[in-house]
């Protein structure tokens, strides 16, 4: 089992960036993400569930993970 967890520091800006592509040959079995700082569900990996915990206010660090 592969488990990727990434700190992104904004979840927006990160995925505008397309700093997840190497996320992709990785290919892990759950990938989790820590300070996405936005209740906006943001799907840029296909073929995972998502499992969001974002913080109360935008702005504010939140998590989501992605098992397979």
């Amino acid at each position: 089992m592969v488990i990727v967890s990434w700190n992104v520091n904004g979840l927006i800006s990160w995925v505008d960036s397309q700093s997840y592509l190497p996320i992709i040959d990785l290919a892990p079995d759950v990938f989790c993400v820590q300070e996405i700082k936005t209740k906006r569900h943001i799907s840029a990996l296909d073929g995972y569930y998502h499992y969001w915990n974002p913080c109360e206010r935008d702005g504010y660090p939140g998590t989501a993970a992605r098992p397979r």
